[in-house]
């Protein structure tokens, strides 16, 4: 292991990439390993864009519209061995990079996924908290535990990542990489992180119309 790839799906985010690449850069100096940070345009429409191009690093721009889409054309670019993917939200914390790499140093890692329920207790409005046990209880039931499924911040080997043929085209992505990465019999843990959940008006995530695209998709491979 040589280098790490953070890789941010973004749209509409001006509010909050600046923080975010600025966090990242402070806490992978922490790490002794090279790295790169790639932000994914998925068409914005704000000042997403120009924020990014002023703080140097790798501007990637994907037309097709949908997080999995954006986190593909991510890792097409990534030069790394590990890949981090992480939302570009701030919601996630960037100081957890370093404690989110440590696992890889044991090369029977493959996969390290970052959850929000593992450690002290976060604030989440209900609907979504409701939603999401409803749907990792079902992915925990048909497949193996875990206790955080639509974690937005996650760790892969990027040889791993390619072997699982990833289509989600959506915030289903998470779902289909937990699914195949079990199907797959790839060593995978999870870690407690903190988290800050982001104003619901400016969440890209559809509660009822993404909602049910992770449990078709959590039916899709058990069927």
């Amino acid at each position: 292991m040589s280098m790490i790839s953070i890789i941010i799906p973004v749209l509409n985010e001006e509010n909050y990439i600046g923080t975010v690449l600025d966090e990242l850069k402070k806490y992978v100096k922490n790490i002794p390993l090279k790295s790169e940070i790639i932000v994914v345009d998925n068409g914005s429409t704000d000042k997403t864009r120009q924020i990014v191009l002023s703080k140097q690093v790798k501007l990637v721009e994907e037309k097709e519209r949908g997080k999995g889409e954006a986190a593909s054309a991510g890792a097409m670019e990534a030069k790394g061995d590990i890949l981090v993917f992480i939302d570009g939200d701030s919601s996630y914390p960037a100081e957890a990079i370093p404690q989110l790499i440590k696992p890889f140093f044991n090369e029977k890692i493959d996969i390290v996924s970052c959850s929000r329920f593992l450690g002290k207790p976060i604030k989440i409005n209900f609907i979504r908290r409701s939603g999401n046990r409803i749907l990792t209880f079902l992915a925990s039931t048909l497949y193996c535990p875990t206790t955080d499924l639509l974690t937005g911040m996650l760790a892969i080997r990027r040889g791993r990542l390619a072997e699982l043929d990833l289509e989600s085209k959506g915030f289903e992505i998470e779902t289909e990489l937990f699914i195949k990465s079990y199907k797959a019999n790839l060593h995978r843990i999870e870690i407690p992180i903190s988290y800050k959940e982001r104003n619901r008006r400016d969440s890209k995530l559809h509660a009822l119309i993404d909602g049910f695209k992770i449990l078709k998709t959590l039916l899709k491979y058990k069927l």
